[in-house]
């Protein structure tokens, strides 16, 4: 087998910048060690990232004896009070909680992508199509 990988790749992406903005990033998703699936996750757990520390930025926080007393999961099974919870614990909880954010986006968007199919088709209900009709892109 002949050739240079490096090669390759450079004319590969030269190719594929001449494609949509969705087989881009499909393509450059298959280079990522763990696979596509992975390199989505990490772009949402991103965009989400994002989103909180925009929310941040107009979010007041009041340290009060209530707050400090108040207990929240860290995610790995214990529990610990705001004014005893260190760094790495409230790190914890943000990353479950950015988890649990994109979970409900997605779902969101899975019920976004029913109403659009049920639209195109009419239908009042997803029972209502064939299965080979019930899919969106």
């Amino acid at each position: 087998m002949g050739g240079n990988f490096g090669t390759w790749l450079t004319h590969a992406r030269v190719f594929m910048s001449t494609r949509s903005k969705d087989d881009i990033q499909f393509f450059e998703d298959s280079w990522h060690p763990k696979g596509v699936m992975a390199a989505i996750a990490e772009r949402r757990m991103g965009l989400m990232t994002e989103l909180i520390f925009e929310v941040m930025r107009d979010t007041k926080l009041r340290v009060t004896e209530e707050l400090l007393a108040t207990h929240f999961a860290t995610g790995d099974g214990h529990r610990v009070t705001w004014g005893d919870a260190t760094i790495a614990e409230h790190e914890n909880r943000v990353q479950m909680l950015t988890k649990n954010a994109v979970g409900v986006a997605e779902t969101a968007a899975r019920h976004r992508l029913v109403i659009d199919l049920l639209k195109t088709h009419g239908a009042t209900c997803l029972a209502e199509l064939p299965l080979e009709r019930a899919e969106a892109a």
